[in-house]
């Protein structure tokens, strides 16, 4: 029953980064078949940026689909620059990354502390508790 009620918030949150990362809500036409294909190219999009995402994770665990995004642009925006102005453009996309990157470890790390001194108080030993597993099969 529980894997059933938490795909409904995995769907959604597909639609909230195609939205946020791909343009997904941009789409200004007045024809269902011109809707289909701007949805099919958004959703091929981020299908791109999430497998991108996920090859890079063993080596950069805190890497993002908005921040995978960022990288790609700053290549491909690259590519009609000169050198000095690629290079330049690509260290900042790479600095931008690295700063958000350090923000988002470092209120984990917070969130987490928080959560378990709230549970520690509540009388829970986060230790002891049996970790849930998923079953993944279809």
């Amino acid at each position: 029953m529980l894997k059933v009620a938490f795909a409904r918030w995995s769907v959604e949150r597909c639609f909230e980064d195609d939205k946020n990362y791909i343009g997904f809500d941009h789409y200004e036409g007045r024809c269902f078949p011109g809707f289909k294909r701007h949805m099919l190219l958004s959703a091929v999009a981020l299908l791109f940026l999430s497998r991108a995402r996920l090859n890079l994770l063993p080596k950069h665990p805190e890497l993002t689909v908005s921040q995978v995004r960022q990288a790609t642009s700053a290549l491909v925006e690259s590519w009609w620059l000169p050198c000095i102005s690629a290079g330049t453009l690509i260290d900042e996309a790479a600095r931008r990354i690295e700063y958000y990157q350090n923000r988002n470890a470092q209120a984990r790390r917070s969130h987490t502390k928080t959560r378990i001194a709230k549970l520690a108080a509540a009388g829970i030993d986060t230790s002891s508790l049996e970790r849930a597993s998923w079953d993944t099969g279809g």
